[in-house]
């Protein structure tokens, strides 16, 4: 029985990969790159189960949302624990993905681009499975280029994931690990009450500004106990040098870490 199924062919419908995973009852992990047009002739019939699957990896040249709709949405994964969404701007919203979710309770990890969506982010945390402990937001690396996007991950969609009087479970309460890969409009301080309201084992963001304040400085005792901080900060280009956040201009990238700092202990 076929356990790990991985394809390049950029011809497959849903209808094709459906009918492949249907015969696919032990399969463990899938990767699939799909380019064609997408039919519904399954949609609103039984979900097919897989079991065993624990990874899935989808690619898709287009928009995104009816490769969820015509594929994830049509199958139950109660294992799945690894996963990564990847496709071009569509109208991928909470609640195109709410079912696939449900779908998939003991998801663990996600990677997903933020390049397809086209609503809120705030919507789609809040839709993630609170088991998740690692979320993965990718996009362009070019500093400013997230003004192409729809969405912006900034201090207003931060707080979605963290406690607060009225909310004091937040969105994602097991998450561990943060990995924002594109340019943020998070603040320092924004980002500071977000580290010491949770558990965070590692944390990596990208901003769109430069230094404003010393974050490793005020996390020092985190960083101690061994929390993993990687931060990289981008000096806005001459048109935008009467920005508000001009920032502290000695370095771009400031990488830190419990490791870092014993390192620099040895040294002394």
């Amino acid at each position: 029985m076929l356990e790990n199924w991985t394809s390049g062919d950029s011809n497959l419908t849903s209808e094709m990969v459906l009918q492949v995973l249907s015969r696919c009852p032990q399969l463990r992990t899938c990767q699939l790159l799909v380019n064609a047009d997408f039919d519904s002739s399954r949609v609103g019939q039984p979900a097919l189960e897989l079991p065993f699957l624990h990874t899935f990896d989808l690619r898709y040249s287009g928009p995104l949302s009816p490769v969820v709709r015509e594929i994830c949405c049509c199958i139950s994964f109660p294992k799945l624990r690894d996963l990564k969404l990847r496709g071009k701007t569509s109208d991928f919203t909470s609640t195109s993905c709410a079912p696939f979710l449900a779908a998939a309770p003991c998801l663990d990890t996600l990677a997903i681009n933020i390049e397809i969506f086209s609503t809120s982010l705030v919507h789609f945390l809040r839709a993630l499975p609170p088991a998740l402990r690692s979320l993965e937001i990718n996009g362009v690396h070019q500093p400013w280029s997230h003004y192409n996007y729809n969405e912006i991950f900034d201090d207003d969609i931060l707080d979605v994931l963290i406690p607060s009087p009225d909310v004091p479970t937040p969105s994602c309460p097991g998450l561990e690990v943060l990995d924002l890969k594109y340019p943020c409009a998070i603040s320092d301080q924004g980002l500071l009450r977000f580290i010491r309201s949770r558990t965070m084992k590692g944390v990596a963001v990208s901003f769109n500004y430069g230094m404003e304040l010393d974050v490793r400085g005020e996390l020092q005792s985190l960083l101690q106990h061994g929390l993993h901080l990687d931060l990289k900060y981008h000096e806005p280009p001459p048109l935008f040098a009467l920005s508000p956040r001009k920032g502290i201009r000695h370095g771009l990238t400031l990488i830190a870490s419990g490791a870092d700092e014993d390192e620099e202990s040895g040294e002394e």
